[in-house]
């Protein structure tokens, strides 16, 4: 306080915050008023990490793992659509310090909040660091915050928003460039993004790639032993510490070795850039990527100057030499992570790595470094701005100059505010009392004591990122509700990586049964589920899980649900009563003209391949071979003629590999002129019905219009998994085929294990 400018540094930094608590009540509105009142958004990802936040706070005793979803296997917390770090802090602070069980939704609100405000403020100490007047640092870091993308991002993507971390990076970047010893300022770095990502993972991935470009660069700018030395061991310090402190974070206490340690980035699309620079693009496609109008003037401007920044030379733009070098630094690796951004061959496997799920948060350096690069250089080229041409017309233009990115910042945010509502708020259901007065009193006449886990149906799973089953959103926050209000863990999952053996388990046990499910043998004790069945899905639940309604008991009923309570010994007779079913068709049904078929009914035509003569497989789901190959390769499954009418194609795939989701099956029928009549394309992860030793049985409905060449072919463009696949069956879709083969009874490709196992 002593010196005025740090005085002007210090008030302006107040200031800012204090503009950017009015503008966050202005824009969030009831919310920083009442901020554990409310559920910011409605959908499962917005309302899971309330509900996974208040579970661990109030259930769980150790930090890593979480006990509330996966049953019986639980959880690691980091992987939880969540903020790991804010979520151990309030563990720790419920342990030792003060009650947080009802605190959850506002300390997510209030963390959200404070994070808007410490991005407004690092870029304000940034700005004031580039020798840029106060004013002018308070104008743009409140414009430049409140228009991000991770702002946009916090309804909707609360893991996402924390808008100081690409701020506060690029400012202790700065600081680094500007020193001769760099040991604290690079410690400062690795600290700062081991941090970030204790909030999301892929902000190690993000920062990683940003730092390895950027030092790429200033090694390139000065090749010298010294300046390779010391920066390297810098960079390994920025990178490295990041790396091991988040590694261990994931393996500690929860480890499972088909538990992905980097996430795919299953997201990778390729857009315009119209949908990266322009407001009017598609906001559904483009605004996760959206890097803004700002950033289109500014390339405009720098591409018709020749590469300079605002009619300058970088070299006499810039205040000074290291802001000279920093600044043209981080606009080069910026610039350069939007390459995966737009997306190109092969990103999807670069970026996999670093644990990047997205590449939207790629384009965000950009946003903020164009920004902040044309701030700077409207200041500067403004403020030595004598006139226009050699007669010096126009000397009042620099006001123009200075004023441009704000004029166009201001014109974004007219456009932004109009186009986009106020985030909406729901009540917050962690809480007792307000999710009573949603009608939720009934809780409380029920003994759920009696239960070990709640067991959903429509079942949803959102987490091996192999296989993806959404929930109904109403239903999911209904479950969840009950669930944080009784203490009984979910055996559905909506987390980020769950180990895809456990995944199988899960699915196992809902899908059509073929053997006992082995998840049945991991539970702890006998006591039985709570089946929550959402009433609206009712006809779809009685056709899709019909193992597990027999011979139920109910507990409760209103207009949005039902309770049954579902004894584990009678699942397991379930499946022993349908095995005797199915024996019992088969002796009933007749021959075909396979030997090794029977049918309900006449089957004018079928088709079934069993690939035993398949040399090449060392594995197979039945008989001695399976057929192998990769998914960006066309593989042939059926090449005939066939009557008219409806067919259901299934098959076998083993579900241990990469491939075992991602396959897309499509089907075309040629006419007599070889030309493509129809054709029907088919995600397979959207038709998995059972599961018998690791394998997933799919079956999709087919249709033949003409008598013509019909064929099935595997393929999945720009995705080269392994992939093996056995049992292929073509059926009429009114007639059923059975089959009996040694210690198995077959009805319509579904394997059944003869036997109690």
């Amino acid at each position: 306080m002593v010196s005025l400018k740090r005085g002007f540094v210090f008030w302006g930094f107040m200031t800012t915050l204090l503009l950017g608590a009015l503008l966050s009540w202005f824009q969030f509105g009831k919310l920083p008023t009442n901020p554990n009142h409310y559920f910011v958004g409605n959908t499962p990802t917005a309302t899971s990490p309330y509900f996974t936040t208040a579970w661990h706070i109030r259930y769980d005793s150790t930090l890593v793992n979480f006990n509330g979803a996966n049953y019986p296997f639980n959880e690691h917390i980091g992987y939880a659509v969540n903020q790991p770090l804010l979520t151990e802090l309030a563990l720790s602070w419920h342990h030792h310090l003060g009650d947080l069980s009802d605190a959850a939704a506002g300390l997510i609100n209030c963390s959200s909040l404070l994070f808007i405000l410490l991005g407004a403020g690092a870029l304000f100490l940034l700005l004031s660091k580039l020798h840029l007047p106060t004013w002018y640092a308070i104008i743009g870091a409140l414009a430049i915050t409140f228009l991000s993308p991770q702002t946009s991002a916090y309804p909707l993507f609360s893991d996402w928003a924390h808008p100081f971390f690409i701020p506060m990076l690029l400012y202790w970047l700065c600081r680094y460039e500007e020193r001769s010893s760099r040991r604290y300022q690079s410690l400062h770095i690795a600290f700062l993004v081991t941090g970030a990502s204790m909030l999301q993972p892929a902000y190690f991935g993000v920062s990683a790639l940003f730092l390895t470009v950027f030092t790429g660069f200033q090694l390139l700018r000065k090749p010298s032993k010294s300046n390779i030395t010391r920066r390297l061991s810098h960079w390994s310090v920025m990178t490295l510490i990041p790396l091991v402190a988040l590694n261990i974070w994931i393996h500690w206490e929860n480890y499972a070795g088909d538990r992905p340690a980097a996430a795919e980035a299953n997201h990778l699309t390729f857009i315009t850039i119209k949908n990266l620079l322009f407001p009017w693009s598609d906001s559904n496609d483009s605004l996760p990527y959206y890097t803004g109008m700002l950033a289109a003037v500014y390339l405009l401007i720098v591409l018709l100057s020749g590469l300079k920044m605002f009619g300058k030379a970088w070299s006499t733009a810039a205040y000074h030499r290291v802001h000279f070098q920093y600044l043209r630094g981080i606009f080069l690796a910026s610039a350069t992570l939007l390459i995966p951004a737009l997306g190109f061959p092969g990103a999807k496997y670069s970026i996999a790595y670093l644990r990047i799920q997205d590449t939207a948060p790629l384009s965000w350096f950009f946003y903020y470094v164009v920004s902040i690069l044309a701030l700077y250089g409207a200041w500067n080229w403004g403020k030595r701005f004598e006139g226009w041409g050699e007669k010096k017309q126009f000397p009042p233009l620099k006001y123009g100059i200075i004023g441009l990115p704000l004029v166009i910042l201001s014109l974004e945010a007219l456009y932004t505010r109009s186009a986009t509502q106020t985030p909406p708020l729901f009540p917050n259901l962690t809480n007792k009392e307000v999710a009573n007065e949603q009608g939720m009193t009934w809780l409380d006449s029920i003994n759920f004591n009696q239960f070990q886990a709640i067991l959903p149906l429509p079942y949803y799973h959102v987490g091996s990122r192999k296989l993806e089953i959404q929930p109904n959103p109403t239903f999911f926050n209904l479950v969840n509700t009950i669930s944080i209000h009784t203490g009984l863990p979910n055996m559905a999952v909506f987390m980020k990586q769950t180990s895809l053996h456990q995944t199988l388990l899960s699915l196992q046990l809902v899908l059509k049964p073929g053997e006992q499910p082995a998840l049945l043998s991991n539970l702890p004790d006998k006591r039985p589920l709570a089946v929550i069945i959402n009433r609206p899905s009712w006809e779809l639940v009685q056709n899709q899980y019909a193992h597990l309604l027999q011979q139920t008991t109910p507990i409760y009923q209103d207009s949005q649900l039902f309770i049954l309570k579902l004894e584990i010994d009678t699942i397991q007779n379930n499946i022993k009563n349908q095995q005797i079913l199915v024996k019992k068709s088969f002796e009933e049904a007749y021959p075909t003209q396979s030997v090794a078929w029977r049918a309900t009914s006449q089957a004018p035509f079928f088709y079934s391949s069993s690939f035993d003569n398949n040399t090449t497989s060392k594995t197979s789901f039945q008989g001695k071979s399976a057929l192998t190959g990769y998914t960006c390769d066309t593989t042939y499954l059926w090449r005939d003629s066939a009557p008219p009418g409806n067919y259901v194609f299934s098959c076998w795939i083993k579900l241990d590999r990469a491939g075992g989701f991602d396959q897309a099956i499509h089907f075309q029928e040629t006419n007599n002129n070889s030309q493509i009549s129809h054709i029907q394309s088919f995600q397979l992860k959207k038709h998995l019905t059972s599961i018998v030793k690791g394998w997933g049985c799919f079956q999709i409905p087919i249709t033949i219009h003409e008598h013509t060449i019909s064929q099935l072919f595997l393929f999945k463009e720009g995705d080269c998994s392994p992939f093996i696949l056995d049992e292929i069956l073509i059926r009429p879709a009114n007639v059923d085929l059975l089959r009996r083969e040694q210690g198995w009874m077959v009805r319509n490709n579904y394997w059944h294990r003869e036997g109690s196992r």
